[in-house]
């Protein structure tokens, strides 16, 4: 892995120790609980809208655990195995 990549995933990782972070994430998880209905949905425009809104919301809960998994697969490659798929 270069300099800037490990750098970029230091940091990240930095970031989700903090408690700012996890206030973020807390309040992020409150929102999707708010938008995850659609008893506020009058017309398809508001449906898109809260769609993007959702997409959003889940990308930022789920970022640290996809960066930790992405890390992962750098510090781990896994061999392809073509048999495994056939």
């Amino acid at each position: 892995m270069d300099e800037a990549t490990q750098s970029y995933y230091e940091d990240m990782i930095d970031m989700f120790a903090t408690e700012g972070w996890s206030r973020l994430v807390a309040e992020f998880v409150q929102t999707e609980s708010e938008l995850d209905t659609l008893d506020k949905v009058a017309n398809t425009e508001q449906l898109y809208f809260t769609k993007g809104q959702l997409a959003v919301v889940n990308d930022i809960i789920s970022l640290e655990e996809r960066v930790r998994a992405a890390l992962d697969d750098l510090e781990n490659p896994q061999e392809f195995d073509d048999a495994a798929y056939l």
